[in-house]
């Protein structure tokens, strides 16, 4: 009897049939999406961080506790971008232990609109 809901057909082997992650469930494209994305946000707020402290630190006019405020904003901007390194690591070790290959959620082939080969 025929599947009343029907077969879906995985849409990265229709778009590349020499897709490489054929094999690999879209979880691992799933979390290496969402690392981009929150190493995008990651970034973006660092920066805003590291000039907002710039900011303060040239218009503390030598208060002392305005000048400690933007030590520690270039402090937790630092400790921020050592943790995002970090979630590289930590992603390529899962990656590993999951799926067998380290790069599998750090570099995905994502298929989109475009040209199709």
């Amino acid at each position: 009897m025929d599947n009343p809901i029907g077969k879906i057909k995985n849409p990265l082997n229709t778009l590349n049939p020499s897709n490489p992650y054929k094999d690999v469930s879209s979880l691992g494209l799933f979390l290496s999406n969402l690392l981009k994305v929150f190493t995008i946000g990651a970034g973006i707020f660092v920066m805003v961080n590291f000039v907002l402290a710039g900011f303060n630190y040239i218009l503390a006019g030598g208060d002392e506790k305005k000048i400690e405020t933007a030590n520690s904003m270039i402090t937790n901007s630092i400790i921020g971008l050592a943790i995002m390194a970090g979630s590289y690591v930590l992603a390529g070790i899962v990656s590993y232990l999951i799926f067998g290959n380290p790069t599998i959620i750090l570099k995905p082939i994502i298929y989109g609109p475009g040209k199709i080969q």
